[in-house]
């Protein structure tokens, strides 16, 4: 938790958003646009970066390389990462966010 936490801070959060504004931007793009670009572009920054942790942390003992056993991690938790942050997560915050006054 506290690696999320900390990468997220770090290293992603702003880097996402630098990234997200240079293919929409703020000041003409849609909101939900935008949104959807930073979205994306933090799936695809924390992604590699947890799944180097979950390597670390979850699978020392198997006898693959490092870069082998986090290249796999990264392969099978991008496209599960990136639907659940488009279709479930990101939705459900913003309907969160639009009620609470």
């Amino acid at each position: 938790m506290f690696a999320v936490i900390l990468l997220q801070e770090l290293i992603a959060g702003r880097t996402a958003r630098r990234i997200a504004f240079k293919f929409a931007d703020p000041a003409t793009a849609r909101p939900l646009r935008v949104t959807i670009a930073v979205q994306v572009a933090t799936v695809l920054l924390m992604c590699p970066m947890m799944s180097l942790v979950a390597a670390i942390v979850f699978k020392a003992d198997a006898a693959a390389p490092l870069y082998a056993k986090w290249l796999m991690t990264f392969l099978f938790n991008l496209p599960m990462a990136m639907l659940w942050q488009l279709l479930v997560a990101g939705p459900l915050v913003r309907g969160v966010i639009k009620r609470v006054p």
